[in-house]
């Protein structure tokens, strides 16, 4: 396992290394362009720039000083280093913000999308089956970006006509707005509620039909039946023998699919201005700065890498039979 942890990680450097190469040679390693107010493209100062920043070397060069200066925090090696250290803070805080929406998405997809996957699969062909397998093509059907407009358009009705206001439509509380303490905390909270159940939505809807799947064959399978004739009842069976085998397709699917909960959980702190990353990107390509969606895309592509690891490695706990090699 050790062995399999190690490949699986310099593979997942690998192909970050050559994500981050292709985003420095299509965002960084272009200058040239930028600098129009400094004379025409021949002219001495579009030059003595080009010379300064190392703009006439191979590109290969230039990504290995970006390298060194990024983890550096050099800014003195090259004009695109100092650009994406100036932007990182800003990142960083930024994709706290959106990785706590997607996190807080991730656990309501597992309890519920794995509960009510249960329940469903433990009364097949009941009306409570009928209603999961009938909602969740509903859920699945529905954007998140439809879901969210939606949602706005009618809590703002609401706050218009009949003065409800079950939770705020847009922003974030500003510390001195809010109060502090508990009060703050459960006011910016508050806040998380629609962005959150946006993004749940229709993987929930989604995940509830695979883990019913799952179950439905693993309930039928010899050990299911062993427990059976030990005298467990069907719901011991379902939850202490086949839930756990069911789960594997579970996460190998999350996992999969990580990447469109990412870009829900853009989707939702775009709509309700969140200032997450997805507003970051919003002004990023207003401004047209290459070096602010520059990480943005390193961004991604390490949450993906890092998703699939821990996706493996939780398939390996969930079945000891699995070896990976």
């Amino acid at each position: 396992m050790l062995v399999y942890l190690l490949r699986r990680l310099l593979l997942a450097a690998a192909v970050f290394a050559v994500v981050s190469f292709i985003s420095f040679v299509v965002f960084a390693a272009p200058l040239d362009p930028t600098w129009r107010e400094f004379g025409p493209v021949n002219s001495p100062a579009r030059q003595a720039l080009r010379e300064q920043f190392h703009l006439n070397d191979p590109a290969v060069a230039q990504y290995w000083r970006w390298v060194k200066g990024t983890v550096t925090g050099n800014p003195d090696v090259t004009h695109s280093v100092f650009a994406s250290i100036r932007v990182w803070p800003e990142v960083w805080a930024a994709l706290g913000h959106t990785a706590l929406l997607a996190g807080l998405a991730l656990v309501l997809v597992t309890v519920f999308g794995v509960g009510i996957g249960v329940v469903a699969a433990w009364r097949p062909g009941t009306a409570l089956d009928t209603l999961v397998r009938t909602g969740s093509y509903v859920t699945w059907s529905i954007p998140a970006f439809l879901l969210a407009v939606l949602l706005q358009l009618l809590l703002t009705r609401l706050a218009l006509n009949y003065d409800v206001h079950p939770f705020p439509v847009r922003g974030l509380p500003e510390p001195g707005e809010a109060g502090t303490g508990i009060h703050f905390v459960a006011v910016w909270l508050q806040h998380l509620v629609l962005p959150v159940v946006v993004i749940s939505v229709s993987f929930i809807g989604y995940y509830a039909r695979v883990v019913r799947s799952a179950m439905l064959v693993s309930l039928q399978e010899p050990y299911a039946w062993t427990a059976r004739s030990k005298g467990l009842d069907e719901w011991r069976v379902a939850t202490r023998h086949a839930l756990r085998n069911s789960l594997i397709p579970f996460v190998s699917l999350l996992t999969l699919d990580f990447g469109a909960l990412f870009t829900a959980s853009l989707v939702a702190d775009f709509v309700f201005q969140q200032e997450g990353l997805a507003s970051f990107l919003a002004l990023a390509v207003r401004d047209a700065d290459p070096f602010e969606v520059q990480p943005l895309v390193l961004v991604a592509a390490a949450s993906v890498l890092v998703f699939s690891v821990l996706g493996d490695l939780m398939t390996s706990w969930l079945d000891p039979r699995i070896r990976f090699g």
